[in-house]
């Protein structure tokens, strides 16, 4: 398992750095208080290849040979350090690209997810939809009331594992009922509640084992990027204690503090590690894919306790929206439950 990285893993992680410090991070908080990403970033974003890697070049993309997803979790500890809201919407699309490069017959949907307005949002059913087959395709009712991303996107997929209604199912979003969701977490990442009445679905695949791996995929880079705001909470964390005085010395010199802080920078670099040997293991595709729960669920309890210490090491100007750690606080609590309970994934595959 290599951690070093590789010269081009390097000049990603640099890229994406700089892109998250320059152009991200600067508009953060007005993303959060208008609940909206400026078009111009979806615009950078798509210059800097984010809705297209993941894309066949027949398709319009410019994916040729194996996809990297250990580069996709590079750039994503970079994307979740500037905004966990942002970041979902600039990695939305690449496990359904994958996927359809792979079955072949998509490529009119492959050529609209190489586009920032065209990409899909990739939803788990959780029980809450009815799905019933109709010859080649399949109708679907229920609805989901708050689904990231969904503003800025075309196509739904919909993952589901539930017994009698096993299937990947993509859905056009103008077909379904539509409206803006309010949501206290990843606010500028466009949520909206989405109901289907009986909606027509196009039909994937039933491979319940490519759709595991495909929801694998996406927890892979969901914690990558959860890793990333759990960096972001303790660095604000660290800069605010270095600068706050009490008793004629800075905070940060304070050992109880320090050890709060050390403590969190141990479970980052741990969580990490963790990421990209997940990435390892979806490149090779070897093992059962344990590591992938593994990964969301421990760099979700990071973030959650890097993003509370923050607040904490702030006092009470933490719960104050001018301050960047109260966002992460809030931000922190989506990335246990994106793609299953946080029950569930304690104990999948044991």
């Amino acid at each position: 398992m290599q951690f070093e990285f590789t010269q081009d893993e390097a000049l990603i992680a640099e890229t994406f750095r700089r892109f998250a410090d320059r152009n991200l991070r600067p508009a953060t908080a007005d993303a959060d208080r208008e609940a909206k990403i400026p078009a111009a970033l979806l615009a950078q974003g798509a210059e800097l290849g984010l809705y297209a890697d993941a894309v066949p070049e027949r398709a319009g993309g410019y994916l040729e040979g194996a996809y990297s997803h250990r580069s996709r979790a590079i750039r994503g500890l970079s994307l979740g350090w500037a905004c966990p809201a942002m970041a979902e919407v600039f990695e939305r699309g690449v496990e359904l690209a994958l996927l359809l490069g792979e079955v072949g017959g998509f490529d009119d949907v492959l050529a609209d997810l190489a586009t920032s307005e065209g990409s899909a949002v990739l939803v788990r059913n959780d029980g809450r939809l009815g799905i019933m087959a109709d010859g080649d395709s399949a109708l679907v009712l229920g609805f989901f009331p708050a689904v990231f991303g969904a503003a800025f996107s075309k196509w739904l997929a919909i993952a589901s594992l539930e017994p009698g209604a096993e299937g990947l199912y993509l859905v056009n979003l103008s077909d379904c009922g539509r409206s803006s969701a309010v949501a206290e977490t990843w606010r500028a990442a466009g949520a909206e509640r989405i109901e289907m009445g009986g909606t027509k679905a196009r039909i994937i695949t039933r491979d319940t084992d490519r759709i595991t791996r495909m929801l694998d995929e996406a927890k892979v880079s969901l914690a990558a990027r959860a890793i990333g705001a759990a960096r972001a909470a303790i660095e604000f964390a660290e800069a605010y204690a270095a600068d706050r005085v009490q008793f004629n010395q800075p905070i940060g010199q304070f050992e109880s503090l320090r050890e709060l802080i050390d403590t969190n920078r141990v479970s980052i670099e741990a969580g990490e590690a963790l990421v990209l040997r997940a990435a390892a293991e979806l490149d090779s595709k070897s093992g059962p894919g344990t590591l992938a729960s593994m990964a969301q669920r421990f760099c979700a309890d990071v973030i959650r306790k890097s993003a509370v210490d923050a607040v904490q090491i702030y006092g009470g100007y933490g719960y104050v929206n001018e301050y960047p750690v109260e966002k992460l606080m809030r931000d922190a609590t989506a990335f246990a439950v994106r793609f299953g309970s946080e029950s569930f994934e304690r104990v999948r595959r044991g």
